[in-house]
């Protein structure tokens, strides 16, 4: 039986694919293929008059207009002595930040036309495509993506915290979205943010002063136990989640900042990813343990 992929370009089943990247000039391009596709918009239909060319109007330059208030930075750009207006070009002039803002500011000027849906469908679908390290919500704001297992993660974190008692704790996981999305990626930060949730939820729990191997051991210890006393297998199995936790915090502890220490070197990409992806889980862990107690 035939099981390759069919329909699919040659490039995205075949070309083997680094790691994510923050830019590239192809996914410059395509967005702003994207974006200008309202370059024209149908007037009011006639009855059953089938739509022309002629029955479009140029779109006035509200988006255009939009984005030079909001970015700062003129849209018209000049080429060979004379001013064009290209989102090629311009999307080409401005830094890769700037790139990304213009992606949520051009989200909020389609509200009239209709394409804010089919839109973020698209931008997605090229950053998916262009292995880039970003994804657009719903309401066209734009976040970095260390990989599909930690966006899922993260998600399912933010959920969980809806309530006004993890308001701390969610800011600090929503400080690891800032810190990924400087130039290069802050990932001391992400590291400190993620640990400083971890920490606040632990603080919640149990009333300590910080978060460290030990203390983590005894205070959760005590509880899975407790929580998992008529199931022997939850027993080993949580004992040992607990252990990788208690890893994990040590591990972390090299990137905090403590005074007087020698200021720590960003790590590896590698090793970053694997400390913020799991300490996002740790959040989630922490949370369901949390809404698991009985209320006093």
């Amino acid at each position: 039986m035939n099981d390759r992929p069919t329909g699919q370009r040659f490039s995205l089943t075949y070309l083997s694919r680094s790691d994510p990247v923050n830019d590239s000039d192809t996914m410059r391009y395509r967005l702003a293929k994207l974006i200008g596709k309202d370059k024209y918009q149908p007037r009011k239909r006639l009855g059953n008059y089938a739509r022309s060319a002629s029955n479009y109007v140029p779109n006035p330059s509200r988006i255009h207009a939009l984005v030079e208030e909001e970015i700062g930075v003129q849209f018209r750009t000049a080429v060979n002595g004379r001013m064009h207006s290209s989102w090629v070009q311009f999307l080409r002039k401005i830094p890769a930040h700037k790139v990304l803002d213009t992606i949520t500011v051009a989200f909020k000027g389609m509200v009239e036309v209709g394409r804010q849906d089919d839109f973020i469908g698209q931008a997605n679908r090229i950053f998916r495509e262009e292995n880039i390290a970003y994804e657009v919500d719903e309401e066209g704001g734009v976040h970095p993506v260390i990989d599909g297992a930690y966006a899922a993660t993260k998600q399912s974190a933010i959920l969980g915290m809806s309530e006004t008692r993890y308001a701390l704790s969610l800011a600090r996981v929503e400080e690891v979205d800032a810190a990924l999305m400087t130039s290069p990626p802050n990932y001391i930060q992400a590291i400190r943010s993620v640990f400083g949730a971890n920490e606040n939820l632990f603080k919640l729990m149990f009333g300590a002063h910080r978060l460290d191997a030990r203390s983590a051991n005894d205070k959760i210890g005590r509880l899975l136990q407790a929580n998992y006393a008529n199931h022997t297998t939850m027993q080993r199995s949580s004992a040992q989640i607990l252990k990788s936790f208690m890893g994990w915090i040590d591990a972390a502890h090299h990137y905090r900042h403590e005074e007087g220490a020698e200021e720590p070197s960003q790590p590896a990409d590698e090793l970053a990813i694997v400390l913020i992806s799991e300490g996002m889980s740790f959040v989630r862990w922490l949370v369901a343990i949390d809404k698991n107690q009985e209320p006093e």
